[in-house]
């Protein structure tokens, strides 16, 4: 009889086969990195903060996909980071409630203690794996919680990438749910009273919220968070795209030295914000064309693998298919957020990365998963 150690190494075993094209990507990248930071501002500190922060997502991604494998036939697994989970929200719900210094600037957004844009990142994290528990129609109960607390806590920090994401996220599903429904070819059958109850609980959820943050919250806060430091900002852009435009294919800064040059001319004019917070534009500043390219290479692939996957494929499993919907509509949001945010590859061993590495590696599982389970047949 195989033990669920053994049953557990041969799963993450048929993971590891699997991943060769990531890490020929990663393979690449890492020898892009060391090209585009020849001509940077400081060579040596570039070339060894690109290499490392790559190596480190690599690793990430690696660690997450076996553990996907062995959770996918172990739910105990699942359970016990579900259970974390909600009590991390929770305990940053009642935290800002009764702690005070938690209060962030004075004002009424969620900070949870670690602040308003990490604290709605981990909601937003937290709301993609509950919606995940929803599809598996696992720990129904944890599941629904989860994804309410999740909702709150994410408008409460009024963090407006997070925001935005979210939204996005919500009518990527709906556009990806209905051509589903009109495609011919994948006989998709609906309930269509339960599909009108969701759409019609969802829109008055959001709403709901809406008009309790609009209420709560002085107008001013609510003016201040639309407008603030986007004039600044916009200073900051300005420096990183001439410093694209003097080396279009390679960049001029080089990696992580983008905001290093904001600061030098911020301390002589406040009017200019000390980050960019546009990823993309700190990337082309520093990394140029063929660093950009280099990085977003992967998550693209895998949302228009996915898309096609999901939306076309007839004999594809349900629960795939909207697990490739939601992983793929929650990777696009994510990084159409970076246009307000900066926050992939940014930094080492911080939760940004752990987050992107997570939804890039679910992503591919899904993708792959048919390939795991005839082999794990043949095996």
């Amino acid at each position: 009889m195989i033990s669920t150690w053994e049953i557990d190494k041969r799963r993450a075993t048929l993971w590891s086969k699997q991943t060769k094209i990531f890490n020929i990507y990663i393979l690449i990248l890492l020898i892009i990195m060391v090209i585009t930071n020849i001509v940077s501002l400081d060579p040596l500190y570039s070339i060894f903060s690109g290499l490392f922060v790559i190596l480190l997502f690599g690793a990430m991604f690696h660690i997450v996909g076996s553990f996907i494998s062995r959770a996918d036939q172990n739910l105990q697994y699942k359970k016990q980071i579900t259970v974390h989970l909600l009590f991390i929200l929770v305990v940053s719900l009642v935290g800002n409630l009764i702690i005070p210094h938690w209060n962030w600037d004075s004002t009424w957004r969620m900070s949870g203690g670690i602040g308003p844009t990490m604290m709605a990142l981990l909601s937003m994290f937290c709301f993609v794996w509950f919606m995940d528990l929803r599809i598996d129609r696992l720990f129904i109960k944890y599941s629904v919680v989860g994804v309410l607390l999740s909702v709150v806590i994410l408008f409460w920090t009024m963090s407006r990438g997070r925001i935005i994401s979210f939204l996005i996220l919500i009518f990527y599903i709906a556009i990806c749910y209905l051509i589903v429904m009109l495609n011919p070819k994948l006989k998709y059958t609906f309930n269509r009273k339960k599909s009108l109850f969701y759409s019609f609980s969802t829109c008055f959820f959001i709403l709901s919220l809406l008009v309790v943050v609009y209420y709560l919250a002085d107008n001013d806060q609510i003016i201040s968070r639309l407008l603030t430091s986007i004039g600044e900002r916009e200073r900051a852009w300005e420096i990183l795209i001439e410093g694209f435009k003097s080396n279009i294919w390679l960049g001029s800064y080089g990696w992580w030295n983008a905001n290093e040059v904001i600061k030098e001319y911020s301390f002589y004019d406040f009017s200019i914000a000390n980050s960019s917070h546009n990823h993309y534009l700190r990337v082309l500043s520093e990394v140029g064309l063929l660093g950009l390219l280099a990085i977003c290479i992967l998550p693209a692939a895998l949302i228009i693998l996915s898309l096609k996957k999901a939306l076309f494929k007839s004999n594809l499993e349900k629960t795939q298919r909207k697990k490739l919907i939601l992983y793929s509509g929650a990777l696009f949001s994510f990084f159409v957020s970076q246009l307000v945010e900066d926050q992939y590859l940014n930094g080492i061993g911080n939760f940004q990365t752990g987050l992107f590495a997570w939804l890039t590696a679910l992503t591919y599982y899904v993708l792959k998963k048919n390939d795991v389970d005839s082999n794990e047949k043949q095996t």
